[in-house]
């Protein structure tokens, strides 16, 4: 046991108690993550390689707390808080919280688009709304690296982490835990990550190029009615107040880029489908929220409008065949939609005021620019737009099988090649809405959940064939 110093010597005795609290909250904290390993099941493994993160970093403080400088106890403490934390994304990544029939597509989904190295856990939050936290590996690293006393080469032994492996963690709002159609969503989140990528090289060179433009018009704006304050300081008062007006474009500016690029990411990856999620989760919503009074977010109807812009495509007549019998509810539904973006609202709103005009003056001079850049971020194969109507013929055949109450997972039988998917939710949702649109009847709770089931089922199983179906065709050869 420890030597206790006199509680004479007051600072070598609070000393010392610190010491003994971190060590013993590194130690607590290491034996909570492998209990929560040990005991809980995981759709993928991807919350098991934080939960590994968190314990051998927890052992490999604990082992040095005795032996550090004390100047480093705050920022040990600070640090254990924070990873601790962490605890609750993999307790809640558990089989029973999760739609776990989709999860493990999804993940391997995203995989493809931001790297074989990165890992999403997917977890349930009771907040309403889809969110992305991380990256967990970079934060870790960032911290570990300044203190020169801790072994960060023999943590990524342990661990077996390469620098560029990431951990992200997507939530999705838990009471929707079943609705894997509303779920598309999550490809909005994972845009979040290549728009970080472009925001962190890019925006601030575009910005800086247009900002004395923007600043003078704000001026101009100010000057018509200064700030009310004796004359001697008003300029210094206008000056001040340009200045944090333009500061705050910028951030709506930057703000409204991230979301609009997030959507558009969304919409290229899964079309329409990721336009009938937003519509829906979009629903209960005011459309022309001024981003001044919802934390700098675009009015919903200027997302949408965007959204259906970028889709136009899929929204028009191609043929006699498309849209068809079979998807014209869906296609119908969506251009009825678009009628609330024909309205205006949300454009008189943002140029009510001087600094939502800017940014989104600047937003509309530079979206397409900036879009193309970011969807050349992506893989190549994933670089061209998922449109519906070049894969109606097979999205059909997988709407008829939800019809006859079969998971719409392959095409046929007899086809042997699995459904994308892109194609599977589509279905799911071009089946919800004819239903829901042609049949006053449907729409019950039962009604839902057989459709998830189903969808989820499809999911589930054509990742499985898409894994492991090759292998099983060589065997059968």
């Amino acid at each position: 046991m420890n030597f206790i110093p006199s509680p004479l010597d007051i600072s070598k005795w609070q000393e010392w108690y610190k010491r003994n609290e971190l060590q013993k909250f590194a130690l607590f904290l290491s034996r909570l993550a492998e209990k929560v390993l040990l005991t809980e099941d995981f759709t993928t493994e991807t919350p098991k390689k934080l939960g590994r993160l968190i314990i051998e970093t927890s052992k490999l403080l604990e082992s040095f707390i005795q032996d550090v400088p004390s100047n480093y106890l705050p920022g040990i403490n600070e640090f254990l808080e924070r990873i601790a934390t962490h605890l609750r994304y993999i307790e809640r990544a558990r089989i029973t919280q999760t739609p776990w029939s989709l999860v493990r597509s999804a993940e391997y989904f995203f995989k493809q688009q931001a790297g074989p190295k990165s890992n999403f856990i997917i977890r349930p939050t009771w907040s309403f709304n889809y969110s992305l936290i991380g990256e967990f590996w970079e934060f870790y690293k960032t911290v570990l690296k300044c203190w020169s006393w801790f072994p960060l080469e023999d943590l990524k032994k342990k661990i077996q982490f390469e620098d560029d492996v990431t951990i992200y963690c997507i939530s999705f709002p838990r009471i929707e835990r079943q609705n894997c159609l509303l779920h598309i969503n999550w490809g909005h989140e994972v845009g979040h990550i290549f728009a970080a990528k472009w925001m962190e090289s890019e925006f601030g060179d575009m910005w800086t190029s247009t900002q004395p433009e923007i600043q003078k018009r704000i001026e101009e704006q100010v000057r018509k009615s200064p700030p009310p304050v004796d004359p001697l300081f008003k300029e210094v008062a206008i000056h001040d107040s340009v200045a944090r007006l333009t500061r705050k474009t910028m951030d709506i500016a930057r703000s409204g880029l991230s979301e609009l690029v997030c959507d558009i990411i969304g919409v290229h990856l899964f079309g329409l489908s990721a336009i009938a999620a937003a519509l829906e989760f979009s629903s209960r919503y005011i459309l022309d929220a001024s981003p001044l009074q919802c934390s700098y977010y675009p009015p919903w109807r200027y997302r949408l409008r965007e959204m259906l812009n970028y889709c136009e495509e899929d929204l028009k007549d191609h043929s006699v065949s498309y849209p068809g019998k079979i998807i014209k509810p869906f296609i119908d539904w969506l251009r009825q939609a678009r009628e609330l973006t024909h309205q205006k609202s949300d454009i008189r709103v943002l140029e009510s005021n001087i600094v939502t005009k800017e940014a989104y003056d600047f937003i509309s001079s530079k979206r397409e620019i900036i879009i193309n850049q970011v969807i050349s971020l992506l893989p190549p194969d994933s670089q061209k737009q998922y449109k519906l109507y070049e894969r109606a013929i097979l999205v059909e055949k997988l709407v008829k099988r939800l019809y006859d109450g079969i998971p719409p997972n392959e095409i046929s039988n007899l086809n042997g090649n699995p459904a994308s998917l892109q194609d599977i939710i589509s279905a799911g949702w071009i089946y919800q809405i004819q239903r829901s649109t042609n049949e006053s009847g449907w729409g019950k709770i039962e009604d839902y959940d057989l459709l998830f089931r189903l969808i989820l089922k499809a999911c589930e199983s054509s990742h499985i064939q898409k894994i492991w179906g090759p292998e099983f065709n060589k065997e059968k050869e």
